[in-house]
């Protein structure tokens, strides 16, 4: 699984890269409506890149300012401001260290809950490819909550029904549907269900659409609410 979400961030880097270099040279050429039209891809691209990298390590956003952060405090104008101040250098110092061992710390927490399994990865094939157009997937079979794919002309989507219960009987607490509006859900019109729109855009192999649905079981829901949850059913 580790070795499948490397290869699939390898390749939105290596898109990111090219992208930003046709930018630039576009830019440099001054064909702009050429480099606009390349910014809308980078941007798709940062998104898809943006989703796994929080997938993988829900710290991300955090450790991208935090190592920011450290970067600036690093910088040679920091080194000269300190170099004849004794304080300021054990202050700078002190922060680089802390900065240094939170982001070591935050890095070391991953999603302990992957899906697997050659099953899931077939019916996400299957629906991609057309062959069918929906499957649930049961998480619990006793109070029946499942999520629900459903494949449309451009994108696979991931609903999460019976919101009102679910709330009611806390399943969703406040907290859980906080880490599931994080993830990208919405509530739909009717304010019957959460809705994740997944763009098949730039997809890649089932990795994603796995791991996503390891933070929501695992995130979203809480090990306590899941029971048998290796039910998939095709709804045709």
């Amino acid at each position: 699984m580790n070795e499948e979400l490397n290869e699939i961030l390898k390749f939105y880097e290596e898109e990111r890269q090219s992208l930003e270099s046709l930018i630039n040279d576009h830019i440099k050429n001054g064909e702009y409506k050429q480099a606009h039209q390349h910014q809308k891809a980078l941007f798709k691209v940062n998104q898809s890149f943006s989703l796994l990298r929080k997938l993988e390590n829900p710290n991300y956003e955090e450790i991208e300012q935090l190592e920011y952060l450290l970067h600036n405090y690093s910088k040679s104008e920091y080194e000269k401001l300190v170099q004849d101040n004794r304080k300021m250098k054990d202050y700078f110092e002190a922060k680089k260290n802390y900065l240094e061992q939170k982001i070591k710390s935050l890095k070391e927490k991953s999603v302990p809950f992957q899906i697997d399994g050659q099953e899931f990865d077939d019916v996400i094939y299957k629906l991609i490819e057309g062959k069918i157009q929906r499957f649930q997937f049961f998480l619990n079979l006793e109070n029946h909550l499942y999520l629900d794919f459903k494949r449309s002309t451009d994108s696979i989507i991931i609903t999460i029904p019976k919101y009102k219960k679910l709330k009611k009987e806390y399943i969703l607490s406040k907290s859980n549907r906080k880490v599931l509006k994080g993830l990208g859900f919405e509530l739909s019109s009717d304010e019957k269900s959460l809705i994740y729109n997944y763009k098949l855009d730039y997809f890649k192999n089932s990795i994603e659409i796995k791991t996503l649905t390891s933070r929501i079981i695992y995130d979203g829901f809480g090990y306590s609410n899941i029971k048998n949850s290796s039910l998939i059913v095709i709804v045709d």
